[in-house]
């Protein structure tokens, strides 16, 4: 059991932050600014609903119980909330949230005891990687939908890229084609829908861009 009296001691905890603050976190992205701003936007609405269901599990590790079951339900609906603020369309979401909660969950299980992961750090790191990855996800499929037929791998060039990603920065195929990016398959960055492995998408800032 954590050694703190309330949830807002956990972050106190923490000797460095892995969170970036939402605005400048996409503020670095070489994407438009309505692009952005809809990053943005959705970070702030997961970040919001999410809280009630890290509060939850805080409250459950400090009894001493986590229900994993019920831990699942509650964050799985803050998701599919926060996605309904911001009109992100109804399959695309229930797909997104089923899987961040069950990610979700395996990884609290997996770490039980550790500050970070009941942390509000934590929290808005999931929330800005989540808002990254889904509207990755729907700039793929609007791609796909309006006729584009090429698309450019965009890594955001500083120290931070892992190196299997700066292997193929700027690399441009056709949209149809997947990536080889490390050990995994993806249509785009933070693709999980060809088993992409974590160490190739957990955190990852990277975009496309898509072309005719």
């Amino acid at each position: 059991m954590l050694p703190v009296l309330d949830f807002d001691e956990v972050n106190r905890l923490l000797p460095k932050k892995r969170s970036v603050p939402f605005d400048l976190y996409f503020a670095e992205m070489g994407l438009p600014a309505e692009a952005k701003r809809k990053r943005e936007r959705l970070a702030w609405a997961l970040y919001e609903e999410l809280m009630v269901a890290f509060i939850y599990l805080f409250e459950m590790e400090q009894s001493g119980h986590i229900d994993f079951d019920s831990l699942r339900e509650t964050v799985e609906e803050a998701y599919i909330t926060a996605g309904n603020r911001i009109d992100i369309p109804e399959g695309t979401l229930i797909e997104r949230a089923a899987e961040y909660a069950e990610n979700f969950v395996e990884t609290t299980r997996e770490h039980q005891g550790e500050a970070y992961y009941y942390s509000e750090d934590r929290l808005m790191f999931n929330a800005e990687n989540e808002s990254n990855g889904l509207y990755n996800t729907l700039d793929f499929d609007d791609a796909v939908e309006d006729g584009f037929r090429y698309k450019t791998w965009r890594t955001m060039e500083d120290e931070k890229v892992r190196e299997s990603h700066a292997d193929i920065d700027g690399l441009t195929i056709p949209v149809d084609r997947l990536f080889e990016v490390g050990d995994s398959l993806m249509a785009y960055p933070k693709d999980t829908s060809y088993d992409a492995s974590a160490e190739e998408t957990v955190n990852c800032r990277c975009w496309c861009e898509y072309t005719r």
